[in-house]
């Protein structure tokens, strides 16, 4: 998924971002490392990131998280699975 990152953010400058986690059922130390490296290099080429998890204990997570994202621009916002066409719909919003 990062090759497809690093390409729209080539391509536009900035990407808007939905993570489906609803199913996610775990990732191994390296996996998170290398995500978390992309992520502090790049954080400033995210625009909007929408996260569909069916978890109430995650959405507050990432409630916390919005409100530090917010300081370097990045909009942040939690769907639940039902509501994915709200979250592409958010994204692709002006």
């Amino acid at each position: 998924m990062i090759h497809l990152l690093n390409d729209g953010i080539a391509d536009y400058g900035k990407v808007r971002v939905l993570v489906d986690i609803d199913d996610y059922t775990g990732a191994s130390a390296t996996a998170l490392w290398e995500d978390l490296k992309w992520m502090s290099s790049h954080i400033t080429a995210v625009e909007r990131l929408a996260i569909v998890v069916d978890s109430e204990a995650l959405a507050w997570l990432i409630r916390q998280d919005a409100r530090i994202a917010k300081y370097v621009g990045v909009e942040e916002k939690h769907f639940m699975p039902a509501d994915t066409d709200s979250a592409w719909d958010w994204l692709t919003a002006d």
